[in-house]
């Protein structure tokens, strides 16, 4: 059974939020807590890559998370999406009783075949999925070879 403790709205989140990454950021740095002044990731969306005839997909689970705040940018072979999740601002009336959901910068970072036409590239987000579409180059594309 979990008990439930209700925080204050009243209390500065993000002082403890910050106490909490200083604290945990000296035993776990691999997972993204950081003790100095640089953001850091604080999660990682899960993700599908499937490759085809014609390209490369990418599908990213960023649910609760605005299209705006997410950056996707490829360069020199490196394919890289970031972005956040915000936290909702709690009324005068709200007190956290509990919270499960993560929040705060995400980043993601894959490295791309160079055949990739980055003139076609598309992006979608819907329902919470961003899909990314990374078309081959036509002289990477598999080829037929007729046999005389």
């Amino acid at each position: 059974m979990t008990k439930l403790v209700r925080f204050s709205a009243r209390a500065d989140l993000n002082r403890l939020q910050h106490e909490f990454d200083r604290v945990f950021g000296n035993f776990f740095p691999a997972f993204g807590f950081s003790n100095d002044s640089e953001p850091s990731a604080s999660w990682a969306p899960r993700i599908d890559v499937v490759e085809t005839d014609d390209a490369f997909l990418f599908e990213f689970d960023v649910p609760g998370v605005s299209k705006e705040d997410i950056h996707v940018n490829l360069q020199d072979g490196i394919l890289t999406i970031s972005g956040e999740r915000k936290t909702r601002e709690l009324e005068e009336t709200e007190d956290v009783v509990r919270v499960e959901r993560v929040k705060g910068h995400f980043y993601r970072s894959f490295s791309v075949p160079s055949a990739i036409d980055e003139k076609k590239i598309e992006a979608n987000y819907e329902n919470g999925v961003l899909s990314l579409r990374l078309p081959k180059a036509e002289e990477s594309k598999p080829r037929k070879i007729k046999i005389s």
